[in-house]
Parts: C-alpha cells; sequence; structure tokens
C-alpha cells in the first residue's frame, strides 16, 4: 500500500497522534504531483491521509481519487469525518461513487462512544456530533466504511460499548477495526498506552459483541496470545501466511517469550515502541 498525506493541517489535537508532520502548515501541496505518484505507484491499495485529508478540499479530494481510480487503484481515504456535513452533495456524491469505483471504502477515525470521551480523546470539544453526520451522509450515499477504534488507555473499557453504538447510529456500518494505540509522537507515555493484558478482555468483548451481530471485525498492533478465541481476527495473520512484506515486519518482533508460543508462525509479535515503554508483554 502507498500512503499519500495530502495536507499536514487538522482539525484535531488527538492524544495518540503519532503523524510529526501535522504542524508544517506552510507547505504547498501539489495534487498534480500526487496523481502522478498515485497513478505510477507499484501498489495496488492508496491511502490518502493527512492530517485531514477533507482540509485540502473536497474537489481536489475527488480529482485525486478519480486519477487513481482510472490507473486502476484501490482507494482508501482516512478521516475523522467531522468535515464530510460542509461538503456540497453533488461533490459527495462524485466522490463516493468514485472511491466505490475504485472498490475502495473511507477509513473513519472514531474512538468513542459518545461526546465527552470524544472530547477527550480527539482534544476538540463538540464535534462528535458532526462526525456522526459525516458517517451518515457517507452511509447514505452507499459508501463502504470502516470504523477505526484506536486503543489506548482513555477509552479501552469503552470499547464494548462502542460496538453497541455503532449498531445503533450507524445500521449500514459492517466493518470495525480495533486498533492498539501506537507508542509514538505523542503516545510515548504509559498514560496513552495500556498494557495489553489489561485491554485485551475489553477488546474480545467487542470482537464477540461483532461476531453475534455479523459484523466484519479486525483487530490489530495487539498480539495474538493476547486475543483468546478472537486471535484470528488480528490482520497480520493473512500477511504472514502470504509472507507478504510490510510495516508489520518493521514494527514488530517476537521476544523470548514469543518462541514457546503456539502462534509464533502466524503473529508478528508486540510492536517495538510498546517494548521501549513496557520492556515485556
Amino acid at each position: 500500500m502507498a500512503l499519500l498525506r495530502i495536507i499536514h493541517k487538522c482539525n484535531q489535537d488527538c492524544v495518540f497522534c503519532s503523524y510529526p508532520g501535522k504542524n508544517a502548515r506552510n507547505k504547498k501541496h501539489d495534487f498534480n504531483a500526487y496523481c502522478r505518484e498515485a497513478a505510477h505507484s507499484k501498489d495496488n491499495l492508496i491511502q490518502i491521509s493527512g492530517g485531514e485529508p477533507f482540509l485540502a478540499g473536497a474537489v481536489n479530494l475527488l480529482k485525486l481519487v478519480l486519477c487513481a481510480a482510472k490507473n486502476n487503484k484501490k482507494i482508501e481515504i482516512q478521516t475523522n469525518a467531522s468535515l464530510i456535513k460542509d461538503v456540497p452533495l453533488s461533490v459527495l456524491k462524485k466522490l463516493v461513487k468514485a472511491v466505490n469505483l475504485s472498490q475502495g471504502y473511507f477509513n473513519v477515525n472514531l474512538s468513542a462512544a459518545d461526546s465527552v470521551m470524544d472530547g477527550k480523546i480527539s482534544g476538540v470539544r463538540n464535534i462528535f456530533s458532526d462526525k456522526i453526520k459525516g458517517v451518515k451522509l457517507l452511509l447514505k450515499f452507499g459508501a463502504d466504511i470502516r470504523l477505526t477504534y484506536i486503543v489506548c488507555r482513555l477509552n479501552y473499557r469503552q470499547a464494548p460499548e462502542f460496538v453497541e453504538f455503532a449498531l445503533k447510529k450507524f445500521p449500514g456500518v459492517k466493518w470495525l477495526q480495533f486498533s492498539f494505540v501506537k507508542a509514538m509522537g505523542k503516545a510515548l507515555t504509559k498514560k496513552i498506552v495500556p498494557k495489553y493484558l489489561t485491554a485485551s478482555k475489553y477488546i474480545i468483548k467487542a470482537a464477540s459483541l461483532c461476531e453475534r451481530n455479523k459484523i466484519k471485525c479486525e483487530i490489530d498492533h495487539i498480539p495474538l496470545c493476547m486475543l483468546g478465541a478472537y486471535y484470528r481476527l488480528n490482520v497480520d495473520i493473512g500477511k504472514i501466511v502470504l509472507n507478504k512484506g510490510g510495516l508489520h515486519r518493521k514494527e514488530k518482533t517476537h521476544i523470548q517469550r514469543c518462541l514457546k508460543c503456539k502462534y509464533v508462525n502466524i503473529c508478528s509479535g508486540p510492536r517495538k515502541d510498546y517494548l521501549k515503554i513496557y520492556g515485556d508483554l
């Protein structure tokens, strides 16, 4: 996959933000260059990110998606969805259609089940309702959506509640991912990164709810041994079985205890940045 950060600015200040360039506000972004990069990429999946990509303008975003789609690329737009309500409906319809044409999806970072928690996570008050409106608009126009819940110390207990929230608010959503926080950037601290074992039982409960309600569930950045019967939902398994390269091989490693684990051949192990904080599982 190829990652295109089309803008550095963001309208949030998330506690787990790991992007070092988000304050580089004066850099000019060349969308023609982004189009060329997407078109000539050897990767099939093009991730369009930021900052918040909708701050670059929905029309620019549409042009980039169309360019990538015409070159047979699958598109993933990473967004917090809070600005979608301000996009002209005619443009939004075309954008959703273009992403669908690429067989792609919108990856919406929504890491809370209520406005209070969302304010703590995002660093911005009174933005939660805008995110809900954005997701509903995407669903209305037929977008395929993955809701990504970043599991951190502030919100890990709320993971099962988030599944129930998603079922109630977004009945058209069929895909959730629980991604354990990376110990990078602002999150390079135990205040943000919980122990795997502490958070795992809540992730397991969330996965169980997804299974019962027939929602596609994925789990990332936490070793398989922490997931009980839901180890199979870890996204690295398929990559390892197919012998794919990627960040899972660079960012994660096996430690001594991993060598005796029954999952060692299909698990990437704990994140290296997690080990810098805790030293062990």
